[in-house]
């Protein structure tokens, strides 16, 4: 399914879709699990205020977990077993991680300081290398 120009709104506001470089389309993705282009793609519902997918894409013995826009319950000890079954033992996990209970927007001393943290209690976990999203990162898998 393609769709045409986006109104000026949410998910695509501020840039509609027929500002996006190059020739985009949209499709339309059930929940469940996917082949497309050699990948195994699972789509699992995750909460949000509004149906949000979650996904992991695993090819070539890789793994990656997309869980953005995640709304985090109240009970910062519980998380969904749908977003746990997506990002069990991944490569690489991406996830929305800017917010806080006080407020969603933050400037970079906050954001760096919200890193920092993160990485600390990766490394209490054990989980490995934190980064924080920025222009220019590239990461290989």
């Amino acid at each position: 399914t393609t769709f045409g120009p986006c109104p000026r709104r949410p998910p695509f506001f501020p840039i509609r879709a027929d500002e996006l470089p190059g020739d985009v389309s949209f499709e339309t993705l059930s929940e469940g699990v996917h082949e497309i282009a050699g990948a195994t793609v699972t789509a699992r519902c995750v909460p949000h205020t509004d149906t949000t997918f979650g996904y992991r894409v695993e090819r070539g013995g890789v793994s990656v977990a997309y869980v953005s826009d995640h709304q985090q319950p109240d009970d910062a000890s519980w998380v969904d077993p749908a977003v746990l079954e997506l990002c069990a033992d991944v490569d690489l996990l991406i996830h929305d991680a800017q917010y806080t209970t006080d407020d969603p927007s933050h400037d970079d001393e906050m954001l760096d300081a919200l890193l920092a943290a993160a990485r600390c209690e990766g490394e209490r976990l054990g989980l490995g290398d934190i980064v924080a999203a920025h222009e220019g990162l590239v990461i290989t898998l």
